[in-house]
């Protein structure tokens, strides 16, 4: 009930005087999950943007990054292709394989069929 998350998750993100606390990317991130399972792509490019844009201090020690980063990237490039906007789905395609470029073994599908979509969006451009 992907719905039912967006509710969910928005109110459990507030307090009476405000955000729960000073983690928005994790509302981001978790928004942008259950926009997505609702198909909602616009609303799930948006989260995506935000958790990639917001600054956060605690990012390199909560590993949300490690979590989320690459996957948000990967998805936001598949979004923007799927709207033609290959640009931003070339850009955000790129930054997947630029931090997935080494990872192991068993993950080098993923990467391989980001470059593919690279690729095709390079020919498509020509």
């Amino acid at each position: 009930h992907p719905r039912d998350a967006i509710r969910e998750f928005r109110l459990a993100d507030n307090a009476p005087d405000g955000p729960v606390d000073e983690c928005n990317i994790c509302l981001y991130a978790n928004l942008a999950r259950a926009f997505d399972a609702a198909d909602m792509a616009d609303s799930t490019i948006v989260m995506l943007e935000k958790y990639i844009t917001t600054p956060y201090w605690f990012r390199w020690r909560a590993d949300y990054d490690g979590m989320y980063l690459a996957a948000a990237y990967r998805r936001l490039g598949e979004l923007y292709e799927a709207k033609g906007d290959r640009q931003k789905a070339y850009t955000n395609f790129a930054k997947f394989v630029e931090l997935w470029k080494d990872a192991d073994p068993e993950l080098q599908p993923k990467v391989q069929e980001a470059r593919r979509h690279l690729q095709r969006l390079k020919d498509t451009e020509k």
